[in-house]
């Protein structure tokens, strides 16, 4: 009986638009492999809910294809919707086997077949390519966002605290460097000065 009815839920995700994949904490290291097309959203935002047909048709249309085409709710409280760092939703994001980039084109335009057509030719024309990837610090799993996702999650530190926090534990870190750095060339030097003497 058990099994006749995940056949059925199975069956009723494909038909019913399984070709979006809803990402959370559980299948969200699926996107470090293959090439990914990320829709950030929130439910009750609007821009998000205009989007929402058009998004479910380009997931029918890469079926088959060698796109995956995704989506995030960034209020379900999952850590990759806060290493995201969404402004404002909707916000796309390409990533190819682990290079994260935002998508610069159209998002929510009111012209349905616009912003589908722009998304097909985005992803057939390699567009992405021409972007430049998100900043080491900012790529999801890195650890300046996993600090900030568990700051995040479990404390009431607020997202802008939570990335001060980061900036000054990165710039420790840089200052740290710096003088280690230093250290080591002076040492250096100071064996060179005592093999002259030897010499």
């Amino acid at each position: 009986m058990m099994q006749q009815w995940l056949l059925l839920l199975m069956c009723t995700f494909i038909l019913v638009g399984g070709t979006v994949i809803e990402l959370t904490d559980l299948n969200a290291n699926m996107i470090l492999n293959g090439e990914w097309f990320i829709k950030a959203y929130k439910p009750s935002c609007p821009a998000s809910e205009n989007i929402a047909a058009s998004w479910t048709e380009l997931g029918k249309w890469a079926t088959g294809k060698h796109y995956n085409i995704a989506e995030i709710d960034i209020t379900a409280g999952h850590a990759l919707g806060f290493q995201l760092l969404v402004a404002k939703t909707p916000t796309l994001f390409h990533v190819k086997n682990g290079r994260f980039t935002q998508f610069q084109g159209i998002i929510n335009s009111n012209q349905y077949r616009g912003k589908l057509e722009t998304w097909k030719t985005f992803l057939l024309n390699r567009m992405s390519e021409q972007l430049i990837p998100l900043s080491w610090w900012k790529q999801p799993g890195s650890a300046p966002m996993v600090v900030y996702t568990y700051l995040s999650m479990n404390t009431k530190i607020s997202p802008f605290t939570s990335c001060l926090m980061i900036i000054s534990i990165l710039f420790v870190l840089l200052v740290a460097a710096v003088h280690v750095l230093s250290r080591l060339v002076k040492a250096r030097a100071a064996h060179r000065h005592v093999q002259k003497k030897c010499k």
